[in-house]
């Protein structure tokens, strides 16, 4: 059985300058150094748990509160300070209800590299860094170039081709299983992805980010199928086949289209877009 992905991190590192920090110098003005004291608790359980976020629900709260011997309203008001103050991202916790930073995921990165971990994505979704924080941290680059579909009538403008090479890993007696999962491709074609789907669709987005990357996969299976060197597929490619999928969508599955809706019929889906292609050809 393979061993799950470890996520949390055994240590992080603590700036010297904590202190002089202008963001922590307000949250000490207004609530002294208790509220402190819970913002290095809540970045402690952040990095052991998921590495970059924590998801703030009840159950975590009446938790908290009971570890910190602290009331929960008073727990509630110094989270809300935190991120009153930017120590968190407001975005993320207004809309995804998670505790997350552009310094916690910088870090989180730069710790995971340094181990040489191998899969250390962040969804699009959660993501709040910029593509010069992931070059400055991994090193790793893209470009963009624009992807049109003749076929489709869908152009995506700023559709990424990464100039990473994608690795092939994870070779199996039945099968080879190809992995293309670094944190810049994803990233990339889920962003992208998105896009597509407000501009052509109206679709705003979100969900599971665990839905993505089912979908990723699923994308690049179907993909692989008619290239026959697996060394030379790229996000473009990629999110260029997903054009072809929207496209080909029926009104009703336009109408009820999510990510969720997207998986359960996407066999169908790509069944029906190879069909018509076939007749194309013939």
């Amino acid at each position: 059985m393979a061993r799950p992905v470890k996520r949390g991190l055994d240590y992080f590192s603590f700036d010297t300058d904590f202190f002089n920090d202008r963001k922590i110098r307000r949250l000490n003005k207004n609530s002294g150094l208790p509220a402190i004291a819970v913002y290095v608790f809540l970045l402690t359980t952040i990095y052991k748990e998921n590495g970059y976020f924590i998801t703030v629900d009840d159950n975590i709260i009446f938790d908290f509160s009971d570890d910190l011997k602290l009331d929960e309203s008073a727990l509630k008001a110094i989270i809300g300070q935190c991120i009153d103050v930017e120590l968190f991202d407001q975005q993320q916790y207004k809309d995804n209800k998670i505790l997350t930073s552009r310094s916690i995921q910088r870090r989180y990165l730069k710790i995971c590299k340094d181990a040489k971990r191998k899969n250390f994505d962040i969804p699009t979704v959660q993501c709040v860094l910029t593509d010069d924080d992931i070059l400055e941290i991994t090193g790793i680059d893209s470009e963009e170039t624009p992807i049109n579909s003749e076929e489709t009538g869908i152009n995506s403008e700023e559709s990424t081709q990464s100039k990473v090479k994608e690795r092939i890993i994870k070779k199996s007696k039945e099968e080879e299983n190809i992995k293309i999962f670094t944190f810049t491709l994803f990233s990339s074609f889920s962003s992208k992805l998105n896009t597509t789907l407000k501009k052509h669709m109206r679709y705003i987005g979100g969900g599971d980010p665990q839905d993505y990357l089912t979908l990723y996969d699923l994308l690049i299976q179907s993909v692989l199928i008619d290239i026959k060197k697996p060394e030379s597929l790229t996000v473009a490619i990629v999110h260029n086949y997903a054009c072809y999928l929207i496209e080909s969508l029926s009104d009703l599955d336009k109408q009820n289209f999510t990510i969720k809706y997207f998986l359960k019929h996407y066999h169908r889906i790509n069944s029906g877009l190879n069909a018509k292609l076939k007749m194309r050809t013939n």
